[in-house]
């Protein structure tokens, strides 16, 4: 299954971490004082080149300037403290945002066998690259990159597994155990694991699954009444389609609104008609 299908952005380098809280123990010890502030000088020019789509031919020439700006503050930083996981994360990500997925892979592979990687570092990467492998084509691969942990460390980081066993299963086409995979995503604690199991059961073609995960009482109902009017609209129940989601709008109008917006694509079987314009507020695409 190709990355661009799974609604989910797998971000778990060193800027993601950072971002999060979730830092190496002894990422603030340095061999020498200036260490940090390259290495953040490189995370800072690699979070512009990533806000810059790599197929944007009119940002290309700025997008390469800024990697190898961010490389040229990397180096410094590897050639002061080149064993620090921090660093080597971040190596990974470079690797990464240049298109080098096997070298990304090998990096983060690196940063994962340093002894101040543990718990819940330790899973990010593990699923970090599992998600690569899948991108590679390679979902055995990815699969034995997902085993390397019994249970996660964190409800979030479990859920996030799951998808990835979904997906990797998918790809095999072993859909039993995909099916499998996704009624075990439904029962996790966290917020939105029936919403996420909800929308593979989708994918997997298992609809009576998938309404049922969107109705569980964890969802809140105006997500619930709009993921199943989208699922109905797929399966042309456009009266049922229309009624839940005059409903959800009518629950919590901005955040389905936005919802409406990002899914644009997923109402396509409606998109175009004028009560779903009138609903959503949404103009129908300009003729190319």
């Amino acid at each position: 299954m190709e990355a661009s299908n799974r609604r989910r952005v797998f971000a778990y380098g060193a800027f993601a971490l950072a971002a999060a809280g979730l830092g190496f123990a002894g990422w603030s010890r340095w061999a020498e004082a200036d260490a940090g502030t390259l290495l953040q000088c490189a995370i800072s020019q690699m979070e512009l080149a990533g806000a810059i789509p790599r197929e944007d031919t009119s940002g290309r020439e700025a997008r390469t300037r800024i990697l190898a700006d961010a490389e040229g503050f990397l180096e410094r930083a590897e050639r002061v403290d080149p064993d620090h996981p921090q660093i080597m994360v971040a190596r990974a990500d470079f690797e990464l945002l240049s298109g080098h997925k096997e070298a990304a892979f090998a990096a983060y592979g690196r940063a994962l066998a340093n002894d101040s990687c543990t718990g819940r570092q330790s899973q990010l990467l593990s699923l970090r690259r599992a998600d690569l492998k899948l991108e590679m084509g390679e979902p055995t691969a990815a699969l034995a990159e997902l085993e390397r942990f019994e249970r996660a460390d964190s409800s979030q980081i479990e859920m996030y597994r799951h998808e990835l066993r979904i997906a990797a299963f998918e790809a095999n086409g072993e859909h039993e155990r995909a099916v499998e995979t996704a009624r075990a995503l439904a029962k996790l604690d966290g917020n939105g694991a029936c919403r996420r199991a909800g929308e593979a059961f989708e994918r997997l073609g298992a609809k009576d699954l998938a309404e049922r995960a969107y109705r569980d009482a964890s969802v809140p109902t105006h997500v619930g009444d709009y993921c199943v009017g989208r699922l109905k609209a797929r399966n042309a129940e456009f009266d049922t389609a229309f009624e839940l989601l005059e409903r959800a709008l009518e629950t919590e109008r901005e955040p389905v609104l936005r919802m409406v917006f990002e899914d644009r694509e997923d109402w396509e079987p409606i998109v175009e008609s004028e009560r779903f314009r009138e609903l959503s507020g949404l103009q129908p695409a300009a003729p190319r």
